[in-house]
């Protein structure tokens, strides 16, 4: 696996922001209100740098080092949802591109770990409940977005639950 300094600070930055980019677009598909996005941020920061230290992944491990010691700027995003969700996925697709090229043998961790950090977000709050009551652990529109993220990464659609 090739070190961190044997990538462009651009590429470093796109693999860096990448399971955050995961991670908002769950968030994105479905605005849950101030407690439910509180949850989310947790999920992604626990995804993205406590299971990704424990990864058998070297690539994951180095980027959620990394992520531990510097947290990446927020992304700067279309106002409009739906392009919203589609730029969060361009820039997983342009990450995991990056690692193809760089670190072939990594590819596959390096997608299923932005999975995983998008799926642990969707399972973060239930949505559309009141006061914690009713609702639902993953909506229609988190289901959808953790698809289309699979779907652009080449990843075989999850089993049904």
């Amino acid at each position: 696996m090739p070190a961190p300094d044997e990538y462009t600070p651009e590429e470093w930055s796109a693999l860096t922001a990448a399971p955050m980019m995961a991670g908002m677009l769950i968030t994105t598909a479905d605005i849950s209100g101030p407690v439910g996005l509180v949850q989310e941020a947790s999920a992604i920061a626990r995804a993205t740098i406590e299971e990704g230290g424990r990864s058998s992944s070297m690539i994951v491990k180095t980027i959620a080092a990394d992520l531990r010691a510097n947290k990446p700027p927020a992304p700067d995003l279309p106002k409009d949802r739906a392009a919203a969700q589609a730029a969060l996925i361009d820039r997983c697709k342009h990450a995991a591109a990056i690692v193809a090229e760089k670190a072939p043998d990594q590819t596959d961790a390096f997608k299923n770990w932005l999975v995983e950090v998008a799926d642990k977000t969707a399972h973060a709050s239930k949505e559309g409940g009141f006061l914690g009551f009713g609702g639902t652990r993953v909506s229609t529109g988190e289901r959808t977005a953790l698809d289309a993220l699979r779907s652009a990464l080449g990843l075989a659609p999850a089993a049904p639950s």
